[in-house]
């Protein structure tokens, strides 16, 4: 232990402390909230300031501060999340200005601060609990924040809470824009809010029906978002960083992108999640995920070796609370969260060159389109992802642009090889050969139509082609002389 966590905190810290291990809290969270404190109120020290000194600038300093003190990316991360959530309880408080947090954090929302979150009424509750016998829990919690986002608006304006308007449901539509959502996940919201509308009408607590209040021309228009796998090379670079670090975290975010899962899925694989048939051949066994498929996905010789390496950092314990060891988890047997692999893959990124976010499903996305571009079968890849709908893995078929471009090139190739064997120079036709080949078409042309048309009489039609014939010789001989001289 370093000498300074001997040293004891402010009051105000421990007043802190004391309240979210009253909350709930476990202990090991606290003992993190702890630490988190004593580098920070080092730091202050160190510089000479006050908590109001502290500003943007002294943030990255601090940051670099926990860098010397060999705490990783993902460990750094957290204690400024800590002081973070400290900062806001100090200024709620009313112990440092108000917006003091707001300056340091840009993505700072006050409105997500659980002490502010709206109740949910009676009834509210009681459609979360019947939701929650049919859905997952994730399910669960958006409907609850849906709720929760309508009703901190809601109760602004009446205590009374099935008194709800179509004025309140604007609002609602409004409010989901301003917290910058696109339009999927807008859809989204108001899909499971229109779903509690009805469990309300259903139960007469709303007299107006759903489809005034909420109809659906008010759902904005899907986004159709392609998958976006990171560049070749930068997919090669990344797993080769991965592997070359080693730790029980880089390489489980390294089997993400060697079997295509999703970041749930990485943390609900089970120390027994390999398996072996008759012959030899080794499959991970991918436990139910988002759309409640399970899978076997084949493993390859280093697939195997980066899933042995991983069970040897393992501690051997159980979750606690559970008689289930995860694969991934920390000393006490926790699994990590989403978060703390997504802070894996920045820091594994921070230094490369790549279009958009880094986002850890860009990881499947590359596996996806890799396989893909490789020749495998669109209904094999279906398998392997764990897709419901043939439909969701076409997605993938409409990426590959390196496959879309090397057929393309080798298209054009063709086609110009083709014209060059196809190259022979085209034969003009002689001027008086055309002009005498014209009257016979023309001659030719007239005599069809004639031929449909019962009233035409057949000797003036006859004389009349004839005469054409004579106008085809005088211009033949006449250009022909002309040609001469």
């Amino acid at each position: 232990m370093l000498h300074f966590r001997s040293k004891p905190l402010p009051e105000i810290a421990e007043t802190f402390l004391k309240e979210i291990t009253v909350s709930g809290r476990s202990q090991n969270t606290v003992a993190l909230y702890r630490a988190a404190f004593h580098h920070f109120y080092r730091f202050l020290a160190q510089q000479r300031i006050i908590i109001t000194g502290f500003d943007c600038k002294m943030l990255i300093e601090y940051d670099e501060d926990l860098l010397r003190h060999n705490l990783k990316l993902v460990t750094r991360a957290a204690h400024i999340a800590h002081v973070h959530v400290f900062l806001r309880w100090l200024e709620v408080r009313g112990d440092i200005p108000q917006d003091f947090t707001k300056k340091l954090f840009p993505k700072y929302r006050a409105d997500v601060v659980k002490g502010q979150q709206a109740e949910l009424p009676e009834l509210a509750l009681r459609f979360i609990t019947v939701l929650g016998a049919s859905n997952k829990k994730n399910t669960i919690n958006g409907y609850q924040s849906s709720l929760r986002s309508f009703y901190r608006l809601h109760q602004a304006r009446t205590p009374k809470p099935y008194d709800i308007t179509r004025t309140d449901i604007e609002n609602f539509m409004l409010r989901l824009s301003d917290q910058g959502m696109g339009p999927n996940q807008r859809f989204g919201r108001l899909v499971q809010f229109r779903r509690y509308l009805d469990w309300l009408y259903d139960h007469k607590k709303i007299k107006i029906l759903p489809d005034k209040l909420l109809s659906a021309k008010d759902f904005p228009k899907r986004e159709k978002k392609l998958p976006r796998p990171f560049p070749v090379n930068v997919d090669l670079e990344i797993q080769k960083r991965l592997d070359a670090n080693g730790s029980i975290d880089y390489l489980g975010v390294l089997l993400m992108r060697r079997c295509g899962l999703r970041v749930g899925e990485l943390r609900d694989l089970t120390l027994d999640c390999v398996t072996q048939d008759f012959n030899d051949n080794w499959f991970l066994k991918v436990p139910l995920g988002k759309l409640n498929t399970e899978r076997i996905i084949p493993l390859d010789i280093k697939g195997v070796e980066i899933i042995q390496r991983i069970k040897n950092y393992h501690p051997g314990t159980t979750e606690p609370g559970s008689s289930v060891r995860y694969l991934i988890s920390n000393p006490t047997g926790n699994r990590r969260s989403r978060r703390h692999f997504a802070i894996v893959l920045q820091e594994v990124t921070r230094d490369l060159a790549i279009p958009g976010s880094v986002t850890l499903h860009r990881l499947r996305h590359s596996f996806a389109t890799s396989l893909l571009s490789a020749g495998l079968s669109i209904t094999t890849l279906k398998t392997l992802l764990g897709h419901k709908d043939l439909a969701m893995t076409l997605n993938y078929a409409e990426v590959t642009l390196e496959t879309v471009r090397n057929e393309y090139f080798a298209a054009l190739t063709k086609v110009h090889t083709r014209y060059e064997v196809a190259s022979y120079p085209l034969k003009m036709p002689n001027f008086l050969d055309g002009m005498n080949q014209s009257f016979y078409d023309a001659q030719k042309f007239a005599k069809k139509i004639a031929k449909d048309q019962s009233k035409i009489d057949q000797t003036q039609f006859n004389r009349l082609c004839y005469r054409l014939m004579t106008l085809r010789n005088e211009f033949y001989q006449m250009l022909k002389s002309e040609e001469k001289n």
